[in-house]
């Protein structure tokens, strides 16, 4: 049974007190006087903690859904950049407005009444900035009143003089960072750190730690930074609810398995029999979950006869669990729900 501990809030300054962010200052005050309209409107927060008695498959399960199968918000281009200046790239201007970090509190509204344009135009001699400020965001064909939907302060592109942008039908979507790290990246920073075991490190010189593969770390640390458009504490809310729901629905379709199959197929899981040994398939899974009900199978029963897991091929996302026992199904069964009843311990924490 896991263990949350020394969970703790933080909030970093918008202007940190540091001498890196007072050299900053001084540069942007030799190009303006007014360095705080470069600033952000809002802190970012952070949120860290540790997990005891538990393992590091589990911790990995925590550590991947957070960094790239959570579902994030975004933006994207539906329609083309329309510009007189021909040192700029569609496909940079694409890119630098959908990685543009938008507010995730958007549960209440239609996303797809979303629309956001981008006009400018330079009317001076000189070559001016185009910032998120300047997008206008409209729902339901209408201006936006809710809360700012991303800092305004971010740079897009420079514009030249005389120069002007057109942007039309810019839309939110919904997406996670494995099928694309740019877009949907949620967090600012993550960091990961076991903390009873010192890890492998070798050179040329000396080695020091134990491989992971000799060790079996128990404790393990855990900071996440946002972006500025979502609450620490939100983030492992859903992070946690979307683990649970997605073992709650692999557990209902290992449920349907009876002893007597030798072959069992739906959506969401194959499940056949090889050379004495039963091998259940994840579609739509990687490394992630096969590894964490193999070590829960493990510790489920220390007795069994043989467990691991793998992948069908690096470019599928099929992971595979291998199990030879007579209690394959028990164990398999009671490994999904005491997987799912850690993931119940961490969520009431937060």
């Amino acid at each position: 049974m896991v263990k949350v501990t020394d969970i703790t809030y933080e909030t970093i300054p918008i202007e940190p007190t540091n001498e890196s962010f007072k050299k900053c200052v001084e540069y942007i005050k030799l190009i303006g006087k007014d360095y705080k309209k470069m600033l952000p409107k809002k802190p970012k927060k952070t949120v860290s903690f540790e997990i005891h008695n538990s393992n590091s498959d589990f911790a990995n399960l925590i550590r991947r859904n957070l960094l790239d199968e959570f579902t994030v918000y975004s933006m994207y281009m539906s329609e083309t950049v329309q510009y007189d200046d021909s040192f700029h790239l569609n496909e940079v201007i694409e890119k630098q407005i959908e990685y543009i970090p938008i507010l995730q509190d958007l549960e209440k509204y239609d996303i797809d009444k979303f629309s956001i344009n981008l006009f400018a135009e330079n009317k001076t001699y000189s070559i001016i900035t185009i910032y998120s400020r300047d997008l206008e965001i409209l729902y339901d064909n209408k201006k936006y009143a809710g809360e700012s939907l991303f800092s305004d302060n971010i740079p897009i592109l420079d514009l030249r003089a005389s120069k002007k942008i057109n942007i039309t039908g810019i839309k939110i979507c919904k997406g996670k960072a494995k099928d694309d790290s740019g877009k949907y990246l949620l967090l600012s920073n993550l960091k990961y750190k076991i903390l009873d075991v010192i890890p492998l490190n070798k050179t040329k010189y000396e080695t020091t730690g134990e491989s992971s593969l000799n060790s079996n770390p128990s404790k393990f640390l855990f900071k996440l930074t946002n972006h500025r458009n979502i609450e620490p504490k939100k983030i492992m809310k859903i992070c946690l609810g979307s683990i649970q729901k997605k073992l709650e629905t692999i557990l209902s379709e290992i449920t349907k398995i009876k002893d007597s199959d030798t072959e069992y197929i739906s959506d969401i899981i194959k499940f056949e029999i090889l050379d004495n040994f039963k091998l259940i398939h994840f579609f739509g899974e990687y490394w992630t979950i096969s590894n964490v009900i193999s070590r829960y199978c493990y510790i489920e029963d220390n007795d069994i006869e043989f467990v691991c897991s793998s992948i069908t091929h690096p470019t599928t996302e099929i992971s595979i669990v291998k199990i030879k026992s007579n209690n394959y199904l028990k164990i398999l069964i009671n490994a999904v729900r005491n997987i799912i009843n850690d993931v119940n311990i961490m969520e009431k924490s937060f």
